[in-house]
């Protein structure tokens, strides 16, 4: 039986803004960037492509309903043809000492998902605020 290898492609590293130096990634490195980039750009944001995104940073608040956010996670992972399932746990996380030193509410939340790809499985945590999707990690 022959040993069928997939290949992610390869990007620019862009994993928190663009690389100056035009560093490529290649293999769950690239894929795990651009499921970040899927799940930080708001529905509709992109010309042509109006069912790409879900906007995690729209999700963050003290009333978000973490069931519902992870179905949203998982349906929009999907849409990548390099994903073949996926399973995702939403953790919100209150700050409520950090909300009274700025004066304002500031929700977090976890999201760890494990990406069963082309060949093979790997797991991605990011940390989602208002402002930002981060990649925590990526195994």
């Amino acid at each position: 039986m022959a040993i069928r290898i997939i290949d992610y492609g390869n990007d620019i590293d862009c994993e928190e803004d663009l690389n100056p130096s035009m560093v490529l990634v290649t293999g769950t490195k690239a894929l795990g960037q651009a499921l970040r980039r899927r799940l930080e750009t708001p529905r509709g944001a992109l010309y042509r492509h109006s069912d790409y995104g879900y906007d995690l940073r729209q999700q963050v608040s003290t009333e978000a309903d973490p069931e519902r956010i992870r179905r949203g996670i998982e349906t929009e992972l999907l849409k990548d043809e390099r994903v073949q399932n996926c399973f995702a746990a939403v953790t919100m996380i209150d700050n409520d000492e950090l909300a009274a030193e700025t004066g304002r509410p500031i929700d977090t939340m976890i999201v760890e998902i494990s990406v069963q790809a082309s060949n093979g499985t790997f797991d991605l945590v990011l940390g989602v605020d208002d402002v930002i999707v981060s990649i925590l990690g990526i195994s």
